[in-house]
């Protein structure tokens, strides 16, 4: 089992999300500097290479993906019930997010969000179906998709470029796809 090199401290997974919730959402290069622009306003992932959880807690800046490792290796470490997934719109140059979903004693789910700044916060469902379906209506809104899938992911190192990380991803065990339009109200 591979040990994060933590913050000294953490000792619940309302700790973990406040910590994480303090860091950045940034788009770091292969020299750990901030990406620029490109002329839609959105930063050159091409250049972009995933931090580890170490370099997350250094820059104390990151991608939803770095945030996601991150807090996998540390509920891992204190031995909090969860489950990692990718979702990825039908366009996913647009849109798709990692997230870590929590189990509590009395059945519920709790979506930790850390990276995405309007949505931070612990976010209570009742099934992981509801909280999966929840942040994929999120990624649709957000990405203008139709349709969503998910798949359940493990641990993913850092070093790699976004093409690498989503092939990774997509080779988790897929869950599900939701139609988007189905969800409109």
């Amino acid at each position: 089992m591979r040990k994060t090199a933590k913050p000294e401290g953490l000792k619940t997974a309302l700790q973990v999300l406040r910590l994480l919730s303090s860091y950045r959402w940034d788009v770091l290069d292969k020299d750990r500097s901030p990406i620029g622009a490109q002329p839609d306003g959105s930063p050159d992932f091409m250049q972009y290479l995933t931090l580890t959880p170490e370099e997350l807690h250094k820059h104390k800046r990151g991608t939803c993906w770095e945030h996601t490792e991150a807090q996998h290796r540390l509920y891992k470490d204190l031995g909090v019930p969860h489950k990692v997934f990718y979702i990825e719109a039908d366009n996913p140059e647009k849109g798709s997010h990692t997230v870590v979903l929590r189990e509590d004693a009395k059945g519920g789910v709790y979506w930790d969000e850390t990276a995405w700044k309007d949505r931070t916060g612990s976010h209570r469902f009742d099934t992981e179906k509801d909280a999966l379906d929840a942040i994929a209506r999120q990624v649709g809104k957000h990405s203008g998709a139709q349709k969503a899938r998910v798949f359940r992911i493990g641990s993913i190192p850092g070093g790699k470029n976004i093409l690498q990380y989503m092939k990774a991803a997509k080779t988790g065990k897929p869950v599900y796809a939701v139609d988007l339009k189905e969800h409109e109200s």
